[in-house]
């Protein structure tokens, strides 16, 4: 199935316990932000008790501290899970990159101008599998408004190197939890962007996430497809519009990552 949604949950008790029961894709649980610094080896240690129970529930990535992200590794390399590594600027950042990817998907999040800067490089590197953008830090560290007007450029910078080495590349969570005009605006964005799927702060908004990165009418693109090749032509119009060999292959794609 397609990974659209992403819910973060921070790795505290009371919130672990919920996890099979919310609507999201994939589960981040994170060690990082959400967790107080003297509650850190706490949370490591609830979330090794909760993993067993939760990875056949959802697919689960682990936000890791970049400080010590190996002493957490070390802990939770025997739960298949994916990793995301936190403020990833190069691979140098992290010198058991290659070891963790051996067992376990590993996600660079771009949340610094440094990792931004050298964006390509690291969905050049081999052992990340998706790329994921935290704009509330970048925006923050750039001295910019965490608004799309000033975020597109980044954003698309992103998706292009994404498609470019074949990683998957998912947008920042939205911050409009009682706004749902502003944040379906958000959610629709992402999707024309070219993004995979965009991660989430809150239950509520996995659902209208879900929704908008599905594909659209999966019935009427295969119609389209099956018109495009019984004409053999390298140029077709079907239904008043005009449709190339990369269109078709684009909707073969998405058909393909719905399930269809």
């Amino acid at each position: 199935m397609k990974k659209r949604s992403f819910l973060f949950v921070p790795a505290k008790e009371k919130m672990l316990e919920k996890i099979p029961a919310f609507n999201a894709d994939g589960i981040i649980a994170d060690l990082e932000d959400s967790i107080e610094p003297v509650n850190k080896q706490d949370a490591l240690e609830k979330l090794s008790l909760w993993l067993p129970k939760l990875v056949g529930s959802h697919f689960i990535v682990v936000r890791l501290n970049k400080e010590f992200y190996a002493k957490e590794f070390e802990l939770l390399d025997r739960f298949p899970v994916g990793f995301m590594l936190p403020k990833f600027e190069c691979p140098e950042d992290y010198p058991l990159l290659k070891q963790l990817a051996e067992k376990h998907e590993i996600w660079a999040l771009i949340e610094t101008p440094k990792g931004m800067a050298f964006v390509e490089q690291v969905a050049a590197c081999p052992h990340i599998k998706a790329l994921a953008f935290g704009a509330e830090d970048f925006s923050a560290s750039m001295g910019i408004k965490n608004d799309f007007q000033y975020l597109h450029y980044y954003k698309s910078r992103m998706v292009m190197y994404a498609r470019a080495y074949k990683k998957n590349v998912f947008d920042t969570p939205s911050f409009h939890l009682n706004d749902p005009i502003s944040f379906h605006e958000e959610v629709d964005q992402a999707v024309a962007l070219g993004f995979d799927g965009k991660m989430a702060i809150h239950p509520k908004q996995t659902s209208y996430i879900n929704s908008a990165f599905q594909v659209n009418d999966p019935e009427e693109m295969k119609r389209i497809i099956q018109a495009y090749e019984a004409e053999q032509k390298a140029v077709s119009i079907i239904n008043g519009k005009v449709y190339e060999k990369m269109h078709i292959d684009h909707m073969k794609r998405k058909l393909n990552e719905g399930g269809n």
